[in-house]
């Protein structure tokens, strides 16, 4: 008697449910829901003799959510939301792993055209060492000419001018008789002897 009176307490209470379920307005529209997450419902039996017998339902946050149908709807909008923030993440690893490759190749090529430079380039330290041996090689290259012409060159003697006075008579005859030259002849004749006697003596001598 007693299980009968429980089922059928029950099932009234089953029946009933959804009159107590509280309705809210959420913006303007209104919306049903169980809005506890454990309801208790106690069957309690009618009868004064069953009155030591006593029952109660508790409806759990997901019965709560599947009652108001927003279990699934709140999983689905949830994976969305996890989904593309995860798509997003995955873009951005990328973005950030082809930036790391870009960054590191542009630093190794710096590095090899420095290496390069430094090997191939002279330092300023070197530059100037051989600035200053070509120097010292064009100074002894001068130094040698130099001395090569100075052996060649020829000086001649110093020697007291020779007929300058035959040539200076010769000159002032010239300079008189203009209009006639042939009465220098005399002195002409006699600045010529002198000079091929000069010569004659000079190459004698060397």
């Amino acid at each position: 008697h007693t299980e009968s009176s429980l089922n059928n307490r029950f099932l009234r209470l089953l029946s009933a449910a959804p009159n107590r379920i509280r309705r809210e307005s959420n913006m303007g529209a209104k919306q049903s829901r169980v809005v506890t997450s454990e309801v208790a419902a106690e069957l309690r039996p009618e009868d004064e003799h069953e009155r030591e017998t006593r029952a109660s339902i508790r409806l759990t946050p997901a019965l709560v959510d599947q009652i108001n149908g927003t279990h699934t709807a709140h999983n689905t909008a949830a994976g969305g939301v996890d989904a593309q923030q995860q798509a997003i993440f995955k873009k951005q690893m990328q973005m950030a792993y082809a930036k790391g490759v870009d960054d590191c190749r542009k630093k190794m090529e710096a590095e090899l055209k420095q290496q390069q430079a430094a090997t191939s380039a002279p330092s300023l330290a070197q530059q100037a060492q051989f600035a200053k041996e070509q120097e010292e090689r064009e100074n002894k290259r001068v130094e040698q000419l130099v001395a090569e012409i100075n052996k060649k060159k020829y000086r001649a003697p110093l020697r007291d001018v020779q007929c300058s006075s035959e040539r200076d008579a010769c000159l002032q005859c010239y300079r008189d008789k203009k209009s006639d030259v042939l009465k220098c002849k005399e002195v002409a004749d006699a600045f010529v002897r002198c000079a091929r006697q000069n010569t004659e003596k000079y190459v004698g001598e060397n």
